[in-house]
């Protein structure tokens, strides 16, 4: 069985009442990349939807898992570089 290769994109528009420009509040959870995520339970928009605020939240990598890798020419998938990669402060 042949894959195709398919990009999923998800997008939310809304239409706003308001003609004015709405303050954003971007959350990075914390955790030292070992544990953490952006769940609505732990940290929704409940109590920014009284208050005209847009909420921005998001997932990213933690803990060994998050930076698995199936390098392996035979299956055709790349390495996660995640481990790789430098930060500077």
């Amino acid at each position: 069985m042949k894959r195709k290769n398919l990009t999923f994109i998800e997008e939310e528009l809304y239409h706003l009442k308001s003609e004015q420009p709405l303050p954003v509040m971007v959350f990075i959870y914390g955790g030292s990349f070992r544990s953490g995520e952006a769940r609505r339970e732990s940290y929704g928009p409940d109590y920014f939807m009284h208050d005209d605020i847009v909420l921005v939240t998001f997932n990213y990598r933690v803990c060994a898992l998050g930076f698995l890798s199936f390098a392996d020419p035979a299956l055709k998938i790349p390495a996660m570089l995640g481990s790789k990669i430098k930060y500077s402060p």
